[in-house]
């Protein structure tokens, strides 16, 4: 059987009170969040003898805890098949933009990587870096790829990006292919972006 349970979103009490309400009840719990949520569910899975899916790079899986077990794709694959597909759609000209993060920066630092060996060219820069803006407008790329896991940081992101180069296309990451974002996008924000999402349609 399966059951299906929420909480509020960075809230990590509300987390640990919801899986304490299924202690005993069930085996295991698949978490569909954001890395410091599924850290904190791997070591509340643990406390109540459960198995943990998670769908994200959780630091307790490279600790090679045995009961948590990750069900996504590394970064390094991904970066691959993402470099694949712009190269294929035509794109030759990228400019990623990153957050400070340990993760998102090793993110970017692996589709750098991809997309030169696609031979495409590309400039990666954190969005905490001043001179970002002037070296997107002068550069003038094709795509902007933006590398934020955060939505509340991520959003203001998408409108300065919009502001500085509006004729460049706009990718996302899985990270933000999530209802609270994409609700949170004027249409004017939406209009064309792309998002990364692993699923092939033919």
């Amino acid at each position: 059987d399966l059951e299906e349970d929420s909480f509020e979103r960075g809230d990590l009490g509300d987390l640990e009170r919801k899986l304490h309400r299924w202690a005993g009840r069930v085996c295991g719990v698949v978490g569909a969040t954001s890395v410091p949520e599924a850290t904190r569910l791997g070591q509340l899975a643990e406390s109540l003898n459960m198995l943990c899916l998670v769908a994200n790079n959780n630091p307790m899986v490279c600790q090679r805890r045995r009961h948590v077990f990750y069900i996504g794709l590394p970064s390094r694959q991904t970066a691959v098949v993402v470099a694949q597909a712009l190269q294929s759609a035509g794109y030759r000209r990228i400019f990623l933009l990153h957050d400070e993060t340990e993760f998102q920066s090793r993110v970017a630092a692996n589709m750098v990587t991809a997309l030169e060996k696609n031979d495409i060219q590309v400039i990666s820069k954190s969005g905490s870096e001043l001179s970002w803006p002037d070296e997107m407008r002068c550069w003038r790329p094709e795509l902007c790829y933006l590398i934020y896991s955060d939505e509340k940081r991520a959003l203001p992101m998408v409108r300065l990006v919009r502001g500085v180069e509006p004729g460049s296309a706009l990718l996302l990451g899985r990270s933000l292919l999530r209802s609270s974002f994409i609700v949170s996008l004027s249409a004017a924000d939406a209009e064309g972006v792309l998002f990364v999402d692993l699923f092939r349609r033919d």
